[in-house]
């Protein structure tokens, strides 16, 4: 005989969330994530849905409004890049989700320098080359992998703004300035994950997702969207039984 624990486990479920259907269930949780050394809050909301005997689909949307409208206070002023050929300080920023992508837009004030060579620090600068604000936009894709989602980038457009006429030093200082720019925010997406996490009093259901991608909340509002399942055990089962004792909603054991 076939143990159905996925209808057990979601019935039990139904005591912790609201029931959307008779085989589907919405939970809630605040998350955060570290900018800078400070935490932003966001919203984790799962929607757990009967898929076979000892497996629930899993629809997780992660909104990140907070962090929207949180981030260019905390990054204004910040040195993106501070190395012996450039200084770029972030000087306004904006984060829109647009047809499937996340789109930052923002101004730097670049001051780009003469430098020996590749590799040295800001310490090792000759002579200032160029002052010059600059316009970027960045337009990033989703990757799910190993649980976390990893934005990538798909496009990003340098303009310097109002510059007058370069010398063949400054047109060279400016493309140098652009590929390490470039370079830069690969990196920074590449090891800025964001990886949603369950209370550890649910940890147990161990969502695996597979499939994810940007979504709009509202009119332009960040949001990200993951797809998975968990895999439904006895032991699952007993952990949230115990949830529910902790928190009064069933009685203790005996």
């Amino acid at each position: 005989m076939k143990t159905l624990w996925t209808p057990v486990a979601l019935l039990a479920l139904t005591m912790l969330a609201p029931q959307v259907s008779a085989n589907e269930v919405d939970l809630t949780f605040d998350s955060d994530l570290t900018v800078l050394d400070r935490k932003i809050s966001y919203n984790l909301s799962l929607r757990l849905a009967e898929r076979g005997p000892t497996r629930i689909g899993t629809e997780a949307l992660l909104d990140l409004t907070n962090l929207q409208s949180t981030l260019p206070g905390i990054v204004n002023g910040h040195a993106l890049v501070d190395l012996c050929t450039l200084r770029a300080e972030i000087r306004g920023i904006d984060l829109a989700a647009q047809g499937g992508n996340f789109v930052f837009s923002g101004t730097l004030a670049a001051d780009m320098y003469s430098c020996a060579r590749d590799g040295l620090t800001a310490t090792d600068r000759g002579p200032l080359v160029l002052s010059q604000d600059m316009t970027l936009t960045v337009t990033a894709g989703v990757r799910v992998e190993d649980n976390c989602v990893t934005l990538n980038l798909a496009d990003m457009a340098i303009d310097l703004t109002g510059a007058v006429q370069l010398t063949d030093a400054q047109k060279k200082a400016s493309e140098k300035a652009g590929d390490l720019l470039v370079a830069v925010v690969e990196r920074l997406m590449a090891n800025h994950p964001v990886c949603p996490k369950l209370p550890p009093e649910l940890a147990s259901l161990e969502p695996r997702y597979d499939t994810g991608g940007t979504t709009e909340i509202g009119e332009g509002g960040l949001g990200l969207s993951l797809r998975g399942s968990t895999d439904v055990s006895t032991g699952t089962i007993l952990d949230i039984l115990q949830v529910l004792q902790d928190r009064g909603v069933l009685p203790p054991k005996p």
